[in-house]
């Protein structure tokens, strides 16, 4: 019997849909249970307009969604990282005692499982609580970012790094994460994300009038400037800002959406003239040419993408820029928006193929994903 425990600060049956959502959702097709436990949610994450929020009335129970079954872990704090060396060291015997809190929803699926996925972010801290209760269990880690990238508070990295032999495969989606995890050897695996083709083939309606328009989703190393430049320099453009967390001043040619669920947001990405991933400088944030989901989304679309230089990599479509530099983000915006480009034609697997990749260099013994 397969039975699958997933560890993530997203939570499945939220908006917002990243990498582990669509893990989740392949694997329960071959496991016979699949959890999806969500932590780091309090109080504070109602401040900090958490995505999650919406689900605050359906926390601490485990519920149906679909195949899957989850559980929001609402508790009356959660450790966060926070600026100055005391602080910081005070905040790390928090986030200890947290992964220690009693949690007997947790506990039970963790004592039944046979593998537990465990994605970064927060999820380190509990590396040998779980390790306790599930001895036999295979574990995987979910490397979606680096946790210098995230800023992730250095406990947790400290833990990982602890405990990484722990795992039996660390996947990772970028090339460039790989030697982060160069003690873990040949357990580390190059595995990138998929796209999910049906849904982006699907029929779906023009959402914008006549005119150009070029989109960004998401909020991931979010930089405001981009757009702040950006914008007055194409009038004549129109920018879509999709679930950034936060309303920003813009030129009146910016318009500012709320986080969207995944299959709305997809029309705007589908009907752009051009999409654009605006990051900004973080620690190791190179790897994101391999790893970002919008880029590939992109790419998959033919849609032209405008990101910085660190994110190009060797893909094809891609115009980059420097952030800040008001000269370099014209040029990559007018080159997007140019006629006559060749077609983009990015090939991408299904997110069938890539979780039984990811179950079986675990050594997890699973039947082809359908």
């Amino acid at each position: 019997m397969t039975e699958i425990l997933i560890l993530s600060t997203h939570d499945y049956r939220s908006h917002r849909r990243v990498n582990v959502h669509f893990i989740a959702e392949a694997a329960a097709k071959v496991a016979d249970r699949v959890s999806f436990f969500s932590m780091g949610f309090s109080v504070l994450s109602l401040v900090k307009n958490d995505p999650r929020k919406s689900l605050l009335h359906r926390a601490n129970k485990w519920e149906r969604e679909g195949a899957v079954d989850c559980f929001l872990w609402k508790t009356p704090l959660h450790p966060i990282n926070l600026k100055g060396s005391v602080t910081s060291r005070m905040v790390a015997h928090f986030y200890r005692d947290y992964a220690r809190w009693n949690c007997p929803e947790l506990d039970e699926r963790a004592r039944s499982a046979s593998v537990i996925m465990m994605e970064s972010g927060l999820s380190p801290i509990f590396i040998k609580r779980l390790r306790a209760l599930a001895p036999n269990a295979r574990f995987i880690y979910i490397a979606s970012d680096l946790l210098s990238t995230i800023r992730v508070h250095p406990y947790v990295q400290t833990e990982l790094d602890a405990e990484l032999d722990i795992f039996d495969l660390i996947q990772v989606p970028a090339r460039a994460m790989i030697p982060a995890f160069a003690k873990a050897g040949d357990r580390v695996a190059f595995i990138p994300h998929a796209i999910d083709c049906a849904m982006f083939e699907r029929e779906m309606r023009n959402p914008y009038p006549a005119g150009q328009h070029i989109v960004s989703v998401g909020s991931m190393l979010f930089d405001p400037s981009f757009f702040q430049l950006a914008a007055p320099a194409f009038p004549d453009v129109t920018f879509h800002v999709i679930g950034a967390k936060k309303q920003y001043e813009f030129a009146r040619n910016v318009r500012q959406y709320p986080e969207t669920p995944f299959d709305e947001t997809l029309p705007y990405l589908k009907y752009a003239n051009a999409g654009v991933a605006p990051y900004r400088h973080g620690a190791s944030s190179h790897y994101l040419a391999d790893s970002s989901m919008k880029l590939g989304q992109y790419g998959y679309l033919g849609v032209p993408a405008i990101c910085p230089h660190f994110a190009v990599g060797d893909y094809p479509g891609r115009f980059g820029y420097e952030p800040g530099d008001r000269g370099s983000i014209v040029s990559a915006v007018a080159h997007a928006l140019a006629p006559g480009q060749a077609p983009i034609a990015l090939p991408s697997r299904d997110w069938n193929d890539v979780t039984r990749e990811i179950l079986i260099s675990a050594q997890v013994d699973v039947p082809s994903v359908q």
